[in-house]
C-alpha cells in the first residue's frame, strides 16, 4: 500500500494514459467505470463498451462471495495479448490485457481478473477490520463516494467534453463543493499516511504473501478450479508455476516466486478443509471469510508485536508455521 494520491477525474470523455487514448464507459452494474484502450487499432479489433460486460458479470460473481461490501472497482482494458493483470489497490484500478479475438484463453483471463479483484477484497478487509486502520478505511470510503459523484458528472458531459445540458448544469449547481471536498479528503489521507508510516510499513510487509495467496484462493473458489491460476499462467506465459495451484502442499516456505508463493505450503489444506467443502454446500462466502479471519488474527498479533518492539525482525518462517497450524 503506497501513499494514496487521489486522482481528480478529467472532465472529458477521453483521457491519455501513457500516451495512449482511451474512452470511458459508465453503464455497468458493478464497475464504477471502465476505460478501454483505443490504440493499436491496426493490430487489434475495435472495442466497444459492451466488450467489458463479461468482466462486469465476473465482478458480480466475485462480489457474491465477498465477505465485505466491495466498493469502487474500476477497470482498464488495454489492447494487448493477455498475460498478466495488475491492481493498483490505492485506486481499486484493475488493468487487464484483453484481445477479444482470442476466446480460447478467456477462462485464463477470467482467472487473472478474479485474482486481481481478490486483492481489492483483501485490502479493504484489512483496513476495515484491523483497528489501527479504521480511520483510513473511512477516508477511503469517503474518497470512493466523492469519486462516484464526480463520475455522475462525467456521464452528463457532451461528446466534446462540455457541460452544456440542463442535467449537467443542474449537477454543477447541486455539487458546487465537490472539488473542495476532494482536496480536503486528499489532504486528510496524506496526513494520515504521514502520521502512520511505521504501521503502514509493517502491515505492507506482513500482508504481502497473504495478499497473493488470498487472491489465488478467490480465483479458485469463484471458478471452482483449484488450478485456475497456475493453469492460466502456464497457458499465457508458458511457464509452469506449481506453487500457484491450490493442490500444492509443503511443510516449508517457498521462495521461488517471492511473495506469490511464500506461504503456498498451506494451499492444499485450505482447499481441502475450507474451499472444496464450501463449494459442495454453497457456503463459499463463509469459507472465504474463515480464511480472512485466520489471516487477520495472524497479522494483528504480529503487528502488535512489531509496534511494541523497536528491534522487531520480520520472520516469515515463524508466521508461516503459525498460520499453517490454524488451518483445519
Amino acid at each position: 500500500m503506497r501513499t494514496i494520491f487521489f486522482i481528480l477525474l478529467t472532465l472529458c470523455s477521453t483521457l491519455s494514459l501513457a500516451g495512449k487514448k482511451s474512452f470511458k464507459c459508465y453503464e455497468f452494474e458493478h464497475f464504477n467505470y471502465v476505460s478501454i484502450d483505443n490504440s493499436n487499432i491496426e493490430e487489434f479489433p475495435d472495442y466497444q463498451c459492451d466488450d467489458a460486460k463479461r468482466f462486469d458479470d465476473l465482478l458480480g460473481e466475485v462480489r457474491s462471495v465477498s465477505p465485505i461490501n466491495l466498493y469502487g472497482v474500476n477497470l482498464f482494458l488495454s489492447k494487448r495479448k493477455p498475460k498478466k493483470g495488475k491492481n493498483d489497490i490505492d485506486f481499486n484500478h484493475v488493468n487487464m490485457g484483453f484481445n477479444k479475438d482470442m476466446p480460447e484463453v478467456s477462462k485464463h483471463v477470467d482467472a487473472i481478473f478474479i485474482h486481481e479483484v481478490g486483492h481489492s477484497i483483501f485490502h479493504q478487509y484489512l483496513l476495515k477490520e484491523i483497528s489501527y486502520f479504521s480511520n483510513l478505511y473511512d477516508l477511503d470510503r469517503k474518497k470512493d463516494s466523492l469519486f462516484n459523484t464526480l463520475l455522475e458528472r462525467n456521464s452528463l458531459l457532451s461528446d466534446t467534453g462540455k457541460c452544456e445540458s440542463p442535467e449537467c448544469l443542474k449537477w454543477n449547481a447541486e455539487n458546487s463543493n465537490i472539488f473542495s471536498d476532494i482536496r480536503k479528503t486528499k489532504l486528510e489521507m496524506e496526513d494520515w499516511y504521514k502520521n502512520n508510516k511505521k504501521k503502514i510499513f509493517i502491515l505492507t510487509r506482513l500482508a504481502a504473501p497473504y495478499h497473493e495467496l488470498f487472491a489465488d484462493i478467490v480465483a479458485a473458489a469463484v471458478l471452482n478450479d483449484p488450478e485456475a491460476t497456475s493453469n492460466a499462467l502456464y497457458d499465457l506465459l508458458k511457464v509452469a508455476i506449481p506453487c500457484r495451484s491450490m493442490k500444492y502442499s509443503s511443510e516449508c516456505l517457498n521462495d521461488t516466486q517471492g511473495d506469490h508463493c511464500l506461504y503456498s505450503g498451506v494451499r492444499e489444506a485450505i482447499w481441502n478443509s475450507l474451499i472444496s467443502p464450501a463449494l459442495s454446500n454453497g457456503d463459499v462466502k463463509n469459507a472465504i471469510e474463515a480464511v480472512l479471519l485466520i489471516i487477520k488474527g495472524e497479522i494483528e498479533n504480529e503487528l502488535d508485536n512489531a509496534l511494541e518492539n523497536d528491534d522487531w525482525i520480520y520472520n516469515p518462517d515463524l508466521y508461516f508455521r503459525s498460520f499453517k497450524s490454524k488451518i483445519h
